[in-house]
């Protein structure tokens, strides 16, 4: 049976695609996930659609429908089995690419490796410039922390920004005092303190942070958990040991060379990837998960959140703010889901 890949509208995919295309005398079997008309602005399938035609593969879009996501979400829960912001989208494209092939390779860990994520820049810059210009952390606003005011931290609070879905302070805001006190977590900022290394370039610092933390236990493991639900064998070939050692060994000018990202890998592909690819602008791949809640989930959403499973979680006070701002999510309202998988999953 061939081999797979999942496509999407990037470089990663795309040069992984590429290369497949050249090993083969038979069309790559290529796998893409998108949404309805009305959510075109978190769909990849134009681009990706692009980039088969020009490698010549045999194409397939997953187009996942606001009722079948809904439908879904307790199969995809299931296949998680832990609380996770990710794996929908894997599962989804899994579960077409599992009729057809039962091995796809993935471009996971490119970002990581080769600094391709704007926060790279973001970090780079705050570790040139002198901590006395800003505030400290408890000081900051939430919204601050990831941009302007990085400077104001030391290394391990900068890291602890990433990812992060709750800071302390909102934590003893938000959190029911009788499950913050069994919980008792360890300040956020001590979290990064094992994975920091003397002499560390800013960009490297952030690289290994983002592989040991949410590559291997939210991206990889969720996708492994969601693909492997259809029986599916996904296989990361960019983090093949002798590659990613020696992407990580490669100075961080390399691959931040000025405003642009990646630019080794790049420069690497040049006689590879198609100029729409190389020219396009990096975006993550995100799912209309708000607009769910606020659709065919709102009433499972609004549920839950009244649930005793949640008020042994959260406040009282934040529940009710979560149920009204479920009618009309902003784009800070992200965290909902988060909230919402987690206490279906409590629930379950």
């Amino acid at each position: 049976m061939p081999v797979g890949a999942f496509l999407s509208g990037g470089v990663d995919s795309a040069a992984m695609v590429g290369l497949m295309s050249r090993l083969t005398s038979e069309p790559v079997r290529t796998f893409t996930v998108g949404f309805e008309r009305r959510h075109e602005d978190f769909s990849e399938t134009a681009a990706a659609r692009q980039t088969a035609e020009f490698f010549g593969t045999v194409h397939t879009e997953v187009m996942v429908s606001d009722a079948e996501a809904a439908a879904n979400f307790d199969a995809v829960l299931a296949a998680l089995d832990q609380p996770s912001l990710d794996g929908a989208n894997t599962f989804f494209v899994s579960r077409a690419a599992g009729q057809e092939v039962k091995v796809v390779l993935t471009g996971l860990g490119g970002d990581e490796l080769f600094a391709g994520y704007p926060h790279f820049r973001r970090h780079r810059l705050a570790a040139r410039l002198p901590r006395r210009l800003c505030a400290p952390l408890h000081l900051l606003p939430d919204r601050f922390r990831h941009n302007l005011m990085l400077p104001a931290l030391n290394p391990a609070e900068r890291l602890a920004t990433l990812r992060c879905q709750m800071y302390d302070a909102e934590k003893r805001r938000v959190l029911n005092p009788d499950f913050l006190a069994g919980f008792a977590p360890a300040p956020l900022a001590r979290l990064p303190e094992p994975s920091l290394r003397a002499g560390l370039a800013a960009v490297d610092q952030v690289s290994r942070w983002e592989l040991e933390g949410y590559l291997s236990r939210t991206l990889l493991r969720d996708g492994d958990a969601t693909s492997m639900a259809h029986a599916l064998e996904v296989r990361p070939i960019l983090l093949d040991h002798p590659l990613a050692e020696f992407a990580f060994s490669l100075p961080a000018e390399y691959k931040l060379r000025g405003g642009e990202a990646k630019a080794v890998f790049l420069a690497a592909l040049g006689d590879l990837l198609p100029p729409a690819v190389r020219q396009r602008p990096k975006r993550g791949f995100e799912l209309p998960l708000l607009r769910w809640l606020a659709g065919p989930l709102r009433a499972r959403a609004e549920d839950a959140f009244a649930s005793p499973a949640a008020r042994r979680v959260f406040g009282e006070a934040f529940l009710a703010d979560a149920r009204r701002r479920l009618g009309n999510p902003q784009a800070r309202d992200f965290r909902l889901w988060a909230y919402f998988v987690l206490v279906e999953w409590l629930r379950g």
